[in-house]
């Protein structure tokens, strides 16, 4: 996660080191607007990740549960039925 943040942070960089250099105002204006809206969505996108990835898990808890009960009633200890499940 901190090597995405670390690449669009560069990217950023460079186009309002671009827009610097080129001079006009109009190119430096659309370059730091770019680079705002870059690490706005990364951070959103990021953010919206993390959260598909934990509800996920929450919606496949209850089968490992159920996996893992069944498991144990067979007779597997509960490291191997952690483990299976």
């Amino acid at each position: 996660m901190k090597k995405i943040y670390l690449i669009v942070a560069c990217i950023s960089a460079i186009s309002i080191g671009i827009g610097l250099v080129s001079g006009i105002k109009g190119v430096l204006g659309n370059s730091i607007i770019l680079s705002a809206v870059l690490v706005i969505f990364t951070y959103f996108f990021v953010r919206y990740e993390k959260y598909r990835r934990i509800r996920e898990m929450e919606e496949k808890f209850p089968q490992f549960l159920r996996d893992l009960s069944e498991l144990s009633r067979a007779g597997i200890s509960l490291a191997q039925a952690i483990r299976q499940a």
